[in-house]
C-alpha cells in the first residue's frame, strides 16, 4: 500500500512531502501539496473499501486492520474539488466512540462509506465466528457484542437519515444507506443461526 495507511501518523515519511494535521492548517502551505495529500487518502480508502468488500465476498482475512491506520478519513467532494483543507478524524476515533452516542462531526459521504465498510467486515466475521463455534457451546461474549454492532448500525443509519443531502444526488451517500442495510442483513443472520445452534442464554 505504499504506506498511505500512515499518510497523518506524527513523523511518518509516507506523505512525501511531509505533512502533519497541523501544517494542514498552516494558510502558507502549498497547495499543490494540499492536493496531493487529499488524493493519496483517498486511495488509500478507496483500496481499503475494495479490501473489506472482497473480504465479504470471499472471506479472505483483510489485508488492513482499522487499529493500524494512520491516515485521516477522506474530506468532502467539494472540499477535495476546490483544494479546500478540512481536517477529519482517524477511522479509529470514530469506531471507538458509543454506539448509541451521535456523532459530534458530521462526515463525508465517502468517509460514511468507509465506516459503514467496517461495520459490515465487522459483522461478517461475527456471523463466521458463531459458525465455528460447536452447538451447545456457551455464547456468553456473542449476543452482547452482536447488541454492540447493532446498536453502531442503527446509529449510524440515523446518522444517514439526517443528512439532507438527497440520494439521487449523491451516489456514494445511497451506496453508504445500502452497505448499512447490508451490516443489518449480516447480523439478523447471526442472531438466526446462533438460535438455531442453541439457547440464546445471554439474548
Amino acid at each position: 500500500m505504499a504506506r498511505l495507511f500512515e499518510i497523518d501518523a506524527s513523523g511518518s515519511e509516507a506523505n512525501s512531502p511531509q505533512v502533519s494535521p497541523t501544517t494542514l492548517q498552516q494558510e502558507s502551505y502549498n497547495d499543490d501539496r494540499f492536493c496531493v495529500v487529499k488524493e493519496r487518502r483517498r486511495t488509500f480508502w478507496l483500496a481499503y473499501c475494495l479490501d473489506c468488500f472482497l473480504y465479504s465476498r470471499n472471506e479472505y482475512p483483510p489485508m488492513m486492520q482499522e487499529e493500524m491506520i494512520c491516515t485521516r478519513l477522506p474530506a468532502p467532494e467539494a472540499n477535495f474539488q476546490n483544494n479546500q483543507s478540512v481536517c477529519f478524524p482517524f477511522l479509529a476515533d470514530v469506531l471507538a466512540a458509543k454506539a448509541t452516542e451521535r456523532p459530534s462531526t458530521s462526515l463525508s459521504s465517502f468517509s460514511e462509506c468507509v465506516v459503514l465498510a467496517t461495520l459490515y467486515v465487522q459483522c461478517s466475521s461475527h456471523r463466521s465466528s458463531q459458525m465455528t463455534e460447536q452447538p451447545g457451546s456457551s455464547r456468553g461474549h456473542f449476543w452482547p457484542r452482536l447488541k454492540h454492532l447493532a446498536a453502531t448500525a442503527k446509529t449510524r443509519m440515523q446518522v444517514l437519515a439526517a443528512d439532507p443531502t438527497h440520494v439521487d444526488s449523491d451516489q456514494m451517500l445511497l451506496f453508504a444507506h445500502m452497505v448499512a442495510r447490508g451490516a443489518v442483513i449480516k447480523l439478523g443472520q447471526a442472531a438466526s443461526s446462533a438460535l438455531a445452534w442453541g439457547p440464546a442464554e445471554q439474548q
